[in-house]
């Protein structure tokens, strides 16, 4: 991943030409290693050329009167704009100073946002850089080699780093890529894990992706231990609600969202400091009426469930008994007196013939056990026109093996996946070895 496809690397923190000094220090606060400061020689042009918010920021710093105040250039949330969208500049403010004084830095919400400083100092343009966070610090350095063309490497580990830094400075390209790598990785085994780094970084843009993979594939990920509830104990309750009142969740039963309002509720950090407000919108996420009656029973015994929300439930309940024959159109019903719209298992897509399909699922015991052809077990019905080489079940064998139809036309192979309905997206196939 490259601006050019030769750069100005040679250029990188050369003095020759150099009209800027990039100054980037760590928060003494957040400081955790030996060297929290470095100085880099950088290019006007180089840096215009490539970020938008470079470019604004000398324009503004040439056009002031005599060159008086710095610019300083508050923290903004980098998550709030999708990677296709452009954010305005900011615009020159501050007190009067001078151009040698460095002026104060609020943190962002999620403090990892750093703080920029531009001033002229001397015959050179000054950039001071304050990072709060020594992650975000230490890919500054990569981060200005990558505007002056080098390759960097995007890991999971350096990926959120370099999108707060590609987000700050409106470097697009950059956005973009880390942006289609992040979505390439996300999966309901990966999905609680980014969110933990998107609520780290206040990243709202992936935050919100991830709380839509959780919500939606909650109850494979429950069945395959992919996460627990106590995985649920460090959100926030905003996400935490984000995720409970989906309107795809994914559950197969209601109780299980009163299990983990309650346990969260018992011993989530953020329990302490729950509003009555949000505790009411968080139990807004339970249907109460859908209840089976043990459970029900349960829920009405437990002084942690909102009364109101309690006598709702039980009278809409109790007047779909009663009233059988009234006609409410679901639009009409707040979401927690809808039925829940059942959610199937989503199969996510990695590469041609991987363990992710609904295939290799239901050749696993629903991914309880070793791989064994499904149409043997009986999960899978296969069948054929006819044929002429090898065994009709070897048409979804794993490994490639010689089967074919007699020469007949209108030869036609099936597979009967015997329970429920598939919507398929993508599916392999494969001739000879």
């Amino acid at each position: 991943m490259s601006l050019f496809s030769r750069g100005f690397s040679e250029f990188f923190n050369n003095k020759q030409y150099s009209d800027v000094v990039i100054k980037i220090r760590l928060d003494p606060k957040s400081r955790r290693v030996a060297s929290a400061k470095s100085e880099f020689f950088a290019h006007r042009l180089i840096l215009s050329y490539h970020s938008p918010y470079f470019m604004d920021n000398f324009k503004q710093l040439l056009k002031q009167e005599a060159i008086k105040s710095p610019i300083k250039q508050e923290p903004r949330d980098p998550g709030s704009a999708t990677p296709s969208s452009r954010s305005e500049s900011s615009s020159a403010s501050g007190p009067s100073e001078s151009p040698k004084k460095k002026s104060s830095s609020s943190r962002s919400r999620g403090g990892v946002i750093p703080s920029v400083v531009f001033s002229l100092d001397e015959n050179a343009f000054l950039v001071e850089i304050e990072c709060t966070d020594e992650r975000v610090y230490s890919f500054t350095r990569p981060f200005l080699e990558y505007i002056y063309g080098a390759k960097v490497d995007i890991t999971e580990a350096s990926a959120f780093p370099f999108f707060i830094l590609s987000q700050r400075f409106k470097i697009e390209p950059l956005t973009a890529q880390i942006s289609a790598y992040l979505s390439s990785l996300l999966t309901r085994e990966s999905a609680m894990r980014f969110l933990k780094s998107a609520v780290e970084y206040d990243l709202t843009f992936i935050r919100e992706k991830c709380i839509d993979v959780i919500a939606r594939q909650l109850q494979a990920a429950l069945d395959d231990d992919h996460v627990s509830f106590d995985d649920f104990l460090w959100l926030p309750v905003r996400d935490f609600q984000a995720i409970l009142s989906h309107p795809f969740l994914s559950i197969n039963e209601e109780y299980t969202v009163y299990k983990l309002l309650r346990l969260y509720m018992k011993k989530s950090a953020s329990a302490a400091s729950v509003t009555p407000e949000e505790k009411v919108a968080l139990f807004s996420t339970l249907r109460i009426p859908y209840l089976k009656f043990p459970e029900l029973e349960k829920v009405i015994a437990d002084r942690l469930v909102p009364e109101e929300l309690l006598s709702e439930g039980i009278v809409f309940r109790l007047a779909s008994y009663e009233r059988p024959q009234r006609e409410v159109r679901e639009d009409d019903l707040p979401l927690r007196l809808r039925r829940r719209t059942l959610m199937g298992r989503v199969f996510t897509y990695d590469h041609d013939f991987d363990d992710r399909g609904v295939l290799h699922w239901l050749s696993t015991g629903c991914g309880k056990s070793e791989w064994k052809n499904a149409s043997l077990t009986g999960m899978v019905k296969v069948s054929a026109s006819s044929m002429e080489k090898g065994k009709v079940h070897n048409i979804i064998d794993r490994d490639p093996v010689e089967c074919w139809t007699k020469d007949i036309p209108s030869s036609w192979f099936a597979i009967d996946l015997r329970q429920g309905r598939l919507a398929p997206t993508r599916y392999s196939l494969r001739h000879g070895a």
